[in-house]
């Protein structure tokens, strides 16, 4: 049985937040089971042409997330990467993911989507 996600109102003007408590999902004997498939909630922005263009991607849910792809999906791709690499390391250290509530500050025009990264 999977874990029910959290949802936070904010108001208006702030995005509606869903967040991911752990990496882990309980049996039916309630044994803590890994998920095979994390889910990161980003933000895809595009950025200025003066700037040099391209797409920025943040992720929402873990911090210290972020890359850049000259497309949506190259950014996509580097953001599964980078997050991927963040997770690895919490792991090797012993240390449980922090999963946290989306970020909660401005998002403005980006785009919101949830990926399922697959290491």
């Amino acid at each position: 049985m999977l874990a029910e996600p959290k949802t936070f109102k904010l108001s208006s003007n702030r995005l509606e937040a869903t967040a991911v408590p752990t990496s882990t999902w309980q049996d039916e004997d309630g044994r803590d089971k890994k998920r095979k498939d994390p889910r990161l909630h980003i933000a895809i922005t595009k950025e200025a042409d003066e700037d040099g263009g391209g797409y920025s991607v943040v992720a929402l849910n873990i911090s210290g997330v972020q890359s850049m792809g000259d497309t949506v999906k190259e950014a996509i791709e580097n953001v599964k990467e980078a997050a991927l690499a963040v997770i690895e390391s919490y792991e090797l250290d012993g240390l449980e993911i922090p999963w946290t509530a989306s970020r909660e500050d401005e998002i403005g025009s980006a785009t919101l989507k949830w990926i399922i990264l697959n290491g």
